[in-house]
């Protein structure tokens, strides 16, 4: 269905729209809630698939791969040898399609949700995209992190983003590719 929004202005020739980018707390996600968060100082953002119980599945590059985008130091909820208590992952290590908790996701940052079924121009928060049902969302999740099915990552290519609005939709896209390129 349509999220409500809320014109703000004009830039461009384009309206832009107000989906409603404020931070949620971890009781206003649901299963099957495309999230995101912010990287490097707004730089970036990381995306992912909130698939319930405090858990999501999200595709990282791999740490071994020095690149533009390896993954970053290891957040507060890590110990010993850099595995999270809650949810064992290690940023370090682990790349691919990956389960952690919403700390190792959010790595300190505020956590938002992407909208989908937007009806005016979307800016890097939004589509105009139709999201399937939550259950098929994170039934999707659920199977690309089982197979590890969603190929190398690749910054412009196949990133995050591609991999959350692929669960969402079917069709992987990158609003914040799209932005910058």
């Amino acid at each position: 269905m349509g999220q409500a929004i809320t014109l703000v202005g004009e830039a461009q020739g384009f309206l832009q729209c107000n989906c409603n980018t404020s931070p949620v707390t971890r009781s206003e996600l649901k299963p099957g809630d495309h999230i995101y968060t912010e990287r490097a100082g707004y730089v970036y953002f990381h995306h992912g698939i909130y698939v319930g119980e405090d858990m999501a599945i999200h595709f990282l590059p791999d740490p071994k791969k020095k690149g533009i985008l390896s993954s970053s130091a290891a957040s507060s909820s890590l110990q010993g040898y850099g595995r999270c208590r809650k949810c064992g992952h290690s940023p370090d290590r682990d790349g691919g399609i990956v389960k952690t908790c919403l700390d190792c996701f959010r790595d300190g940052n505020s956590i938002r949700v992407f909208r989908y079924g937007v009806t005016h121009i979307p800016l890097r928060y939004c589509s105009r995209k139709n999201s399937k049902p939550p259950d098929q969302v994170v039934e999707c999740a659920i199977h690309l992190f089982e197979q590890n099915g969603f190929g190398e990552y690749n910054f412009i290519f196949n990133n995050c983003e591609h991999f959350a609005s692929f669960c969402k939709t079917g069709s992987g896209s990158s609003s914040q590719v799209d932005f910058w390129v």
